[in-house]
């Protein structure tokens, strides 16, 4: 989704950011897209309390987020990143399309 040119130019933020969330499996928004307060890092704590039989609002108690902007962000996430792994587009025979190898 980043070419090479997008990752020299903005390379700092890209390390920061992107890689990152690649390297675990996930993408979480960084931040609330309302408020802007920082959620990104609240996501693999809140998967471990529910695992340990907390309701998904004791949870988000314990993480200390209070506004409903950001609870929405936790509530709502959907992880999938485990599940676009598994199509390739690259993998896909010619059903019909343009063949992008004849250099039509």
């Amino acid at each position: 989704f980043f070419s090479a040119f997008d990752l020299t130019l903005h390379a700092p933020l890209a390390a920061f950011l992107v890689l990152p969330a690649l390297r675990q499996g996930m993408i979480i928004p960084v931040r609330c897209f309302t408020c802007g307060k920082v959620i990104g890092n609240k996501w693999d704590k809140y998967l471990e309390l529910l695992q340990s039989d907390y309701t998904e609002g004791d949870a988000l108690d314990a993480l200390s987020l209070k506004r409903y902007c950001c609870r929405r962000m936790l509530l709502t996430h959907v992880d999938l990143v485990e599940k676009l792994l598994n199509y390739n587009s690259l993998e896909r025979g010619d059903a019909g399309g343009a063949n992008m190898d004849d250099g039509a």
